[in-house]
């Protein structure tokens, strides 16, 4: 059995908390996996402890066209224009919120088929117009 804890978004964490966690975890037996955004990196090498003990720190680009399309067809959704709206999302705010649309669009369409003009209603509904993210 392998145990560990995800500390997701931790670059907002102070170099403090992250310590704590770092000792909490050594005395509970288990490793601890730090997600964040690209400051993380900077944030988890001021501290030589949690240093130390960085085995593979990983950079993800950013989402691209295709990644896109594939989650649109994901969904069933590559048809009628919604790829080309969901790509201008993901511009402003990744693919977190291209699934956040989705969602909603969704929602907005009932029992019925997902439209180009529900996937634009969850886009206003959800503050991403006028370059929001």
């Amino acid at each position: 059995r392998y145990d560990f804890i995800v500390i997701d978004e931790a670059q907002n964490y102070t170099l403090k908390a992250l310590s704590w966690l770092r000792i909490v975890c050594a005395e509970a037996g288990c490793d601890l996996v730090l997600a964040g955004g690209h400051q993380l990196y900077a944030v988890a090498m001021a501290d030589d402890q949690i240093e130390s003990r960085t085995v593979r720190p990983r950079l993800f680009p950013a989402s691209k066209p295709g990644d896109v399309q594939a989650l649109a067809g994901l969904f069933g959704l590559n048809r009628d224009g919604i790829p080309k709206e969901l790509e201008l999302v993901a511009m402003r705010g990744g693919l977190r919120r291209v699934r956040n649309v989705v969602e909603v669009a969704t929602l907005f369409a009932g029992e019925g088929r997902v439209t180009l003009d529900h996937v634009r209603a969850a886009i206003a509904d959800l503050g991403l117009t006028g370059g929001k993210a």
